[in-house]
């Protein structure tokens, strides 16, 4: 690290002041904690990443730790601040607020803001992950003689290339967490003042667009035409196209970063929801709020950008009119067809309710049908396959004969006024009560409102899909904006003392358990110990509540009533990271799931992506002391072929080994295994029993008897 980058550096005994530091000089929101974690561990990465990830929800914010290859720390620099940038180990630390084009904002040490080149800036940090490298590549352009500019170039590609391309742990990047409210996402994304400028763009736009009309309609009709006058009218014409595409650009901007804050929404709450709400509710209906959420995003915020646009234009529509001939007729005209357009958009809303719901129907009943096809097709006769079918179609059709008319006749709403106020003219074209410049005027505010009509009634149309799509999504961005239990203690580690190491790792007192809806208890009065070091079994019948027991152990599930204590830290102390962290659960063989990604993916889907050479190298010989060796050999892409049902197919057995290697590459403290080992052969079984048994620090098996 060269010295410049160095005087910019924290080191770790200084890191907490430097994190509140940070955070108030941001744009974030925080809500400060009287009771932030104690000073950062310095014993590892992760223990610290865990220490600022808590340290931040204390705070209100998310710490996101981000791994990046060495060609996007570019990307880094110009798009993540705040950030924390990790350059020594757990040593030292360069912390960004933000970047401002070409300057980068750095808070010093000393509690000072510089500005930096972010060119400058950006190689020093290159430079500090890769001294090792870069060392290694300094001594071949040594032998090879070359300098100057292109000795740099070739430096920074050749380091590049002698660190194949692997990951490297760069910080944290600290934001608003997806539980924050939408407006406090949106200022940090600064969408207010976007909307803002998208609105004075447009409304300038048809300012010109007015004044276009004004040189023509006033003087041009009245017999005024001369160079000048085609002169200023050109260049009105002229400065209408940059402003459009200006507010294009801006609405384009606009709707991505919308689109964002929704998306991590979504994706959050979905993670969120509750375990048995969705196993209750099956694959069709998450399948249909899957197709809604998409429409949430798409059509939100162009549905809402379109009404404000076009309740703009009718503005100016209204202003125009109002200088024309027949003014207060065509006003009132373009007042009650707007009001025409809100009764229509609400029968179209009643009607598309119900035609939601046919369709959402029809998704479920195709889904349960597509998922559970071998069974129809064995167990039922040939002649009901497809009995219910014709009848859902039928409804779905009549429903969708409905929603179609409706949206005709709101789509005609624009040409009726179009219509109507042409014809309101003819008796002033006959009379001829008004002036040419007055007719052109109105003539022009029609067309203005005819425009903002199709305006309004596409964002009408739209904000109808978007309320009935959020009404499905809802339950998701509720569970995305519940609160969440923090934790207030750093991944405590066992202690190394024997006596203590030997005390227990999960203590359960007078547990009890109820799912929601139901009245008897599945658990009750349930209390033993875990110690470290343990090799438990856990024997019973079906439906006796060895799974639920297990999934409470694991944090999957609250209990009723009772206490679980980790360590002797009950989960609010620990936190939902810390204690999933500490206790790993590998669920019974159809709760676990292969996606269609590639094998290391699958294997490391609760650890760290991308993994470090290491950790690739471990999941190896892990994969390979389960028996997976001769399936990775065969497979021409190794860990990295991709698999799932696009992919490999894995035999049951195959997947059961994969869940156990997922699992073990966590290094849990307490690793639990229901029921996950029905799909091996007795010899596969033995070889996995063992390599488990010698590799989990505390093991518990759930079999039955």
């Amino acid at each position: 690290m060269n010295a410049h980058l160095s005087s910019l550096c924290w080191p770790i005994s200084s890191l907490q002041s430097g994190v509140e530091a940070l955070v108030e000089r941001s744009d974030l929101r925080t809500v400060m904690s009287a009771d932030l974690p104690s000073q950062p561990p310095v014993d590892s990465t992760e223990a610290l990443s865990d220490w600022l990830q808590m340290s931040g929800a204390h705070m209100g914010l998310e710490v996101s730790p981000v791994s990046i290859r060495l060609q996007d720390v570019g990307s880094l620099v110009s798009n993540s601040g705040p950030a924390i940038v990790l350059l020594e180990s757990t040593q030292s630390f360069l912390l960004i607020i933000g970047c401002q084009r070409e300057r980068v904002s750095v808070l010093t040490p000393d509690l000072e803001v510089t500005t930096q080149d972010r060119s400058e800036l950006t190689d020093a940090i290159f430079f500090a992950f890769t001294s090792g490298a870069e060392k290694s590549a300094e001594s071949i352009l040594d032998a090879v003689a070359l300098s100057g500019h292109r000795r740099d170039h070739a430096l920074k590609n050749l380091t590049i290339e002698l660190q194949s391309g692997a990951p490297v742990f760069a910080g944290w990047i600290i934001g608003e967490p997806a539980s924050a409210s939408v407006l406090a996402q949106a200022r940090a994304k600064r969408i207010p003042s976007r909307i803002a400028l998208t609105l004075v763009t447009y409304f300038a736009y048809y300012l010109l667009v007015v004044a276009g009309w004004w040189l023509i309609g006033a003087k041009v009709l009245d017999g005024q035409l001369d160079v000048g006058l085609l002169v200023g009218w050109s260049i009105l014409i002229v400065s209408m196209a940059p402003l459009q595409v200006f507010g294009t650009w801006v609405r384009g901007q606009l709707v991505i970063s919308a689109g964002t804050i929704l998306k991590r929404i979504m994706h959050s709450g979905a993670l969120r929801l509750d375990l048995n709400e969705t196993r209750r509710q099956g694959a069709g209906i998450l399948l249909g709020r899957v197709v809604e959420s998409e429409i949430v995003e798409s059509l939100a915020v162009s549905g809402g950008l379109f009404s404000a646009l076009a309740i703009v234009q009718l503005a100016i529509s209204l202003a125009v009119l109002s200088l024309g001939a027949a003014a207060g007729v065509l006003m009132s005209g373009l007042v009650l067809m707007l009001l025409v357009t809100l009764f229509l958009a609400y029968l179209h809303y009643k009607k598309q309710k119900v035609w939601v719901e046919q369709r959402l129907t029809i998704t479920h009943d195709l889904v349960e049908k597509m998922v559970g096809y071998r069974t129809r097709l064995m167990q039922l006769s040939e002649d009901s396959w497809y009995s219910d079918d014709d009848d859902l179609l039928r409804n779905y059709y009549t429903k969708s004969r409905l929603l179609d008319n409706s949206a005709v006749a709101l789509a005609l709403v624009p040409r009726v006024w179009l219509l109507l106020a042409f014809a309101s003219m003819a008796p002033v074209l006959l009379l001829g009560s008004s002036s040419l410049g007055a007719i052109g005027v109105a003539i022009g505010g029609i067309l203005l409102g005819y425009q903002a009509m199709e305006a309004f009634v596409s964002g009408m149309a739209n904000n109808v899909s978007v309320l009935l799509a959020f009404r499905k999504v809802a339950p998701i961005y509720a569970a995305a904006q519940a609160a969440e239990a923090v934790g207030s203690v750093v991944s405590p580690p066992v202690s190394a003392d024997k006596d203590q190491a030997r005390g227990p790792a999960i203590d359960i007192r007078n547990l009890g358990y109820s799912y929601p809806g139901r009245t008897r208890q599945a658990l009750r009065d349930v209390n033993f110990r875990v110690f470290n070091g343990d090799r438990i079994v856990i024997e019973g019948r079906s439906g006796s509540g060895k799974s639920t027991l297990v999934a409470l152990m694991a944090g999957l599930y609250q209990p009723s009533n009772g206490l679980i204590l980790m360590n002797g830290l009950d989960w609010p102390t620990l936190g939902p990271v810390t204690w999933r962290k500490r206790v790993v659960l590998v669920p019974q063989f159809h709760e676990n799931y292969i996606v269609a990604d590639s094998l290391a993916f699958n294997l490391f889907l609760g650890s760290d992506w991308p993994p470090t050479p290491e950790q690739f190298a471990h999941a190896q010989t892990i994969c390979e002391e389960l028996g997976l060796g001769d399936l990775i050999q065969r497979m021409p892409a190794g860990l990295m072929q991709l698999v799932g049902e696009t992919g490999w197919r894995l035999s049951h057995g195959e997947r059961s080994r994969i869940y156990v290697a997922r699992a073990l590459l966590q290094q849990p403290q307490v690793l639990i295994i229901d029921e996950s080992f029905g799909a091996l052969d007795p010899e596969n079984f033995d070889r996995v029993m063992k390599y488990v048994v010698e590799r989990a620090e505390t093991l518990i098996v759930i079999s039955h008897p």
